[in-house]
């Protein structure tokens, strides 16, 4: 069995299926039916197909089982082939939108099979109508539930699959230790942040008021670090990564986050030798927070700096490689600032560990 014959085993299926509906042999096309009715039909079909079609095969399905996929095919050996079947009753069912959720891309319940489709059965007031694809040709994005999962489309063009447009491969997604981590590379390779409900991310959503003090000080400081275009940029967009970045690490949404570092105007800050007037507020906060941020500085893991500070050299990472490297993005950042040399000396003053580069 290759995949070419196995797909016209499933197109048989689909056409047995709406034989079946059309002659009213099968009283189970139906809205009363259930999901594991559904998946009966097409074992039913399944086994009249093979039998006319004079092929030998075993059909492997246990009813109220939660494998994936549901129904596993197999002609000898490791030939084994698979059909995962999805099913709707609701009352507007139509044959123009083919949109539905797929299974995890954890796959933990999978049977490793060489090659795998989906039938779609829907039975709504107006009729039943019954679609089949490739599973990974239907896989049109990656969508969050509880966790990961595909979203499918039955009726777009291989070529549209979320594994053409990514390069990632399907079998690689089967055979990935870390499938989350192949898909959220990806999107960040696009510019995006994925967040996925994981241990190291709360499943809880919290607005910032809802953090105690000494949370919210920690992720200014840490804040601080990894966006210092928070300091220097003067774009009105300028707090978007920070914002994703707060989602995605600590599940924390904030409707005026840019209150949280410049609220109260500008301000004038006083050292032992010296007075800087006028300044932005930024700069009071970043005084306030400076031996969090140097506490911050030396903690973060480097995966993290290199996510976010991606022209930093890992293999000369002391603390002081990386304060330099934050006040050099930083003194670049106000390259065309007309208060650069104020800018810089006052946060020489607040963070003098290591000279300005």
């Amino acid at each position: 069995m290759n995949s070419q014959k196995f797909s016209q085993i499933v197109e048989a299926i689909k056409k047995r299926l709406e034989f079946m509906y059309q002659t009213k042999t099968d009283p189970r096309f139906s809205r009363k039916t259930s999901p594991t009715e559904f998946e009966k039909l097409v074992v039913d079909a399944s086994e009249i197909v093979l039998k006319e079609m004079e092929i030998s095969c075993h059909i492997d399905y246990t009813e109220g089982g939660h494998a994936f996929p549901d129904i596993v095919y197999n002609f000898g050996g490791n030939n084994l082939f698979g059909i995962e079947v999805k099913s709707s009753t609701q009352a507007n069912a139509s044959n123009t939108s083919w949109s539905i959720l797929g299974n995890s891309i954890l796959g933990t319940t999978r049977v490793n099979v060489l090659d795998l489709h989906i039938i779609f059965i829907k039975v709504g007031d107006n009729g039943c109508f019954i679609n089949s694809a490739r599973y990974e040709d239907a896989v049109s994005d990656v969508a969050v539930t509880h966790s990961p999962r595909y979203k499918l489309d039955l009726n777009q063009n291989p070529e549209d699959s979320f594994f053409s447009r990514s390069g990632i491969s399907y079998d690689d997604m089967k055979n990935s230790e870390n499938p989350i981590g192949l898909v959220t590379d990806y999107f960040k390779n696009q510019g995006l942040t994925a967040w996925w409900i994981a241990e190291s991310t709360p499943a809880v959503i919290k607005n910032w008021n809802e953090l105690k003090t000494y949370e919210k000080n920690e992720i200014l400081a840490k804040s601080l670090i990894l966006f210092p275009e928070i300091i220097y940029s003067k774009s009105s967009d300028k707090y978007k990564n920070l914002s994703k970045w707060l989602v995605a690490n600590y599940s924390v949404v904030d409707s005026s986050l840019r209150d949280k570092f410049t609220a109260g105007g500008r301000v004038n800050l006083n050292f032992n030798d010296k007075t800087f007037k006028n300044l932005p507020r930024i700069f009071a906060t970043l005084k306030d927070l400076s031996k969090l941020f140097m506490h911050e500085l030396k903690n973060v893991s480097i995966k993290e700096l290199q996510q976010y500070w991606p022209a930093y050299n890992p293999q000369n990472d002391t603390f002081k490689d990386r304060i330099y490297f934050w006040k050099k993005i930083v003194s670049e950042g106000f390259a065309n600032n007309d208060y650069k040399e104020k800018y810089i000396n006052c946060i020489n003053h607040i963070l003098p560990e290591v000279n300005w580069p």
